[in-house]
């Protein structure tokens, strides 16, 4: 994983309807990406929050990070 400007970047497997994704982030990585002047972004906010009130993101029971890696590299194509 990067660290680029106190920001941590993920690692993602997309599928046409199943998707993994491993975020790691701070408290203040909204406001400053808010803050800061990202188009592609900006345009993609809910009323100016970065995500919605009423998204619900499941926890991964505290698995350390390599094992969370290794799963979704090692995800396959649905069949």
């Amino acid at each position: 994983m990067s660290n680029e400007n106190d920001i941590r970047h993920g690692r993602h497997c997309v599928f046409m309807i199943h998707v993994h994704l491993f975020f790691v982030t701070k408290g203040v990585s909204s406001r400053m990406i808010r803050k800061k002047s990202y188009p592609s972004i900006r345009k993609k906010l809910w009323g100016g929050a970065l995500w919605s009130p009423s998204y619900f993101a499941g926890s991964c029971g505290g698995a350390p990070i390599e094992i969370l890696r290794q799963y979704i590299e090692q995800q396959q194509t649905p069949h």
